[in-house]
């Protein structure tokens, strides 16, 4: 019993983070402006 709850418990976790991890990595946009000058003698 308390193996079961353990490995039910464990399997919830790892869904939570799988779920956070996708959903950080589609729903922020990237977005790089600007410019650069290198200036040398």
């Amino acid at each position: 019993m308390k193996n079961t709850k353990n490995t039910i418990i464990a399997t919830l976790f790892l869904a939570i983070l799988v779920m956070a991890v996708g959903y950080s990595t589609f729903a922020t946009q990237l977005t790089l402006n600007g410019t650069a000058e290198i200036v040398g003698e």
